[in-house]
């Protein structure tokens, strides 16, 4: 059960991401052609209006396909022109109109093709109803403003059409490859007007920042929602001390002392001192320099107080004739009113953001390598280790633990598409800011096909680095370290 409930919590932060970017492009009036969830061959699809919605085999990833993403689009003037006379002769006409009468023939269409065996060239809605339309202008033109009494071309016409239409989106996308890499206004009022290059820069930041947002928000969501509840909040403000703890008197911590910083990090409660110190202690022993300081920093009497160096590790301590293994400091609780569950929230989301944070500088400084990351095999099989954990013993615990995991992942999911790497959202928008800085220096436009193929590279290395990952996961589960 907990493995199932893990991969549907993984597509779900991916489903978010992908949505944010679908929202944000239609909400600026861009074209989507295609939403999916998941990677490879496609499991299911539904054609709705112009987007064709899917999903797909592999749950590693998913994509909202935009039109002209990378590359000019030019308008299919042809396709306008046969909407505009639709528009324009829509009114009914003996309770038929043309609107009704080609979705009409879409449906007959459809159900005729899908009991031939064509496979892969079998049409989908949204060719039928681009083929109809057109046919149907010629109607218009020709002085037929009415379907009453036509009869519907035959379906072999369909294939003659569609040839002919990939005949002609192969010749354009040739002419724009031989294009100039700058374009004039007068060519520009030819580039499709929602298409995702030819939207303001602004637009095209919101789109591509969207997805990263979305998870963000989910993370704190999934905080909020499980942070809320809680009955006990302990502040950083110190009420004590455990026997034997070496470090109070005037020259170190005293009780009413408020703990303001770990190591020049903020911290709001004790369990961000806690997480701080297992932090520290951490990045000490892979460098080898641990040495049982901190520098902190404490308001005291209303004045801040610096204690660089100071004197702090794990000990032990006798707890009611147990011995613990404990830092020695006692700390204040915290009112549990609803704003300040709400400021725990907030805290706790930031807890992980910073989690992430230190994670990507121990890999960019070599401290951890690619065999310490994990990809969606091994977060799935993180996340349905909670069953058999016996530290978690009710299925309230179980959960709480696989959806704290779950804040983290989509925490780490919008940090890391922020990233200024190629084919990151990060990538893209920092590509997008030279992008404008050249053309506002040189007063001409690029070409995006450029742009276009540093992000193809970028993606297939992250797709290698993603195998390699996959790979060191399951060798992790067939042979646990």
């Amino acid at each position: 059960m907990y493995i199932v409930l893990a991969i549907i919590i993984f597509g779900a932060l991916i489903a978010v991401h992908e949505l944010g970017h679908f929202v944000a492009a239609k909400s600026l009036g861009v074209k989507v052609n295609e939403f999916a969830i998941g990677m490879g061959p496609k499991l299911f699809s539904r054609q709705r209006g112009e987007t064709l919605y899917s999903l797909r085999l592999l749950p590693i990833g998913g994509f909202c396909s935009m039109e002209g993403e990378d590359s000019f689009v030019f308008e299919d003037e042809t396709q306008a022109r046969a909407d505009a006379l639709l528009v324009g002769n829509a009114a009914p006409t003996d309770a038929r109109s043309w609107t009704d009468y080609i979705d009409e023939q879409i449906a007959l269409y459809f159900e005729y093709f899908e009991q031939q065996k064509l496979g892969a060239q079998r049409p989908t809605r949204k060719e039928l109803g681009e083929w109809l339309r057109e046919w149907a202008a010629e109607h218009i033109r020709d002085g037929k403003p009415s379907p009453v009494g036509l009869t519907p071309p035959p379906a072999e016409n369909f294939h003659l059409w569609r040839y002919g239409k990939r005949e002609q989106a192969k010749n354009a996308r040739k002419a724009a490859a031989q294009a100039s890499a700058m374009l004039s206004d007068e060519e520009r009022v030819h580039l499709h007007p929602r298409a995702f290059t030819t939207q303001k820069p602004w637009k095209r930041v919101v789109i591509l920042a969207a997805g990263a947002f979305m998870n963000l928000l989910a993370g704190l969501i999934i905080v909020l929602f499980l942070r809320m509840g809680d009955d006990v909040i302990v502040s950083t403000r110190l009420a004590g001390f455990m026997d034997g703890f070496p470090g109070a008197g005037e020259a170190g911590l005293l009780a009413g002392d408020e703990i303001l910083s770990v190591n020049g990090s903020r911290i709001f409660y004790s369990e961000d001192f806690s997480m701080l110190m297992a932090l520290a202690e951490n990045a000490g022993q892979l460098n080898g320099q641990s040495d049982g300081t901190v520098d902190l920093v404490v308001r005291r009497d209303g004045r801040r107080v610096k204690l660089d160096d100071f004197p702090l590790a794990l000990r032990e301590y006798e707890i009611d004739g147990q011995i613990y293994i404990r830092y020695g400091l006692l700390f204040e609780p915290a009112a549990p009113t609803l704003a300040g569950r709400f400021r725990h929230s907030l805290s706790s989301a930031y807890n992980l953001a910073r989690l992430v944070k230190f994670g990507l500088v121990q890999l960019v400084t070599g401290q951890a390598g690619l065999r310490e990351m994990s990809g969606p095999v091994g977060i799935v099989s993180v996340i349905g280790s909670a069953g058999s954990d016996s530290r978690l013993p009710t299925v309230g615990a179980k959960l709480g633990y696989i959806f704290e995991l779950a804040a983290l992942i989509a925490i780490n999911l919008g940090i890391f598409n922020l990233l200024p790497l190629p084919a990151l959202d990060g990538g893209r928008i920092f590509g997008l800011i030279i992008t404008v800085v050249i053309e506002k220096l040189t007063r001409r436009r690029l070409n995006p096909k450029y742009e276009g193929v540093v992000h193809a590279i970028g993606f297939a290395a992250i797709i290698v680095t993603s195998l390699i990952i996959m790979i060191n996961d399951v060798v992790k589960l067939i042979k646990p370290v």
